[in-house]
């Protein structure tokens, strides 16, 4: 070190090679940019969870409501069904299997005619209706009323 001070080279502190390469100016950049990348990742999954929750409340509310609407909705399509002569099968689902028609075709044409849409499955002497709104509902039952006495099978 007297050498370099003594033909004016200022001397350097010494460092380990692994302490340089840890304090370079391209590591500490890296090393930051990576927290920051963790930081806003913890913030997004921590963002994530949270919506997810509110999210899972607002759904399991709404799936409630709906599923209430669905359920009375079916039970009063499928006792006005039986009250009318249709024979109605058990259903837990948001649909409706009922009949027994002379021709399943032509039924579901003069329900269509009339405005309701409704499926033919392909079960014989069968048409299936899906619940919906009250004001569909009637509109179904409206019809439904109407051909009960000339579309159904009468033993």
């Amino acid at each position: 070190m007297r050498i370099m001070a003594a033909v004016g080279a200022a001397p350097r502190p010494c460092f380990s090679p692994a302490l340089k390469r840890a304090t370079s100016p391209g590591r500490t950049a890296r090393r930051l940019y990576g927290s920051a990348i963790a930081t806003l990742r913890a913030q997004a999954q921590r963002a994530a969870e949270q919506a997810a929750e509110s999210l899972t409340v607002r759904l399991a509310t709404l799936d409630t409501s709906v599923t209430a609407r669905i359920v009375a909705g079916r039970d009063r399509v499928v006792a006005r069904l039986g009250e009318l002569g249709y024979d109605v099968a058990p259903s837990d689902a948001n649909f409706v299997l009922f009949g027994d028609f002379a021709d399943p075709a032509a039924s579901w044409q003069r329900y269509l005619d009339d405005g309701v849409l409704i499926r033919d499955p392909g079960i014989t002497g069968r048409l299936r209706v899906t619940i919906g709104l009250d004001t569909e509902n009637d509109a179904f039952l409206r019809v439904s009323e109407k051909l009960a006495p000339t579309d159904l099978v009468r033993l």
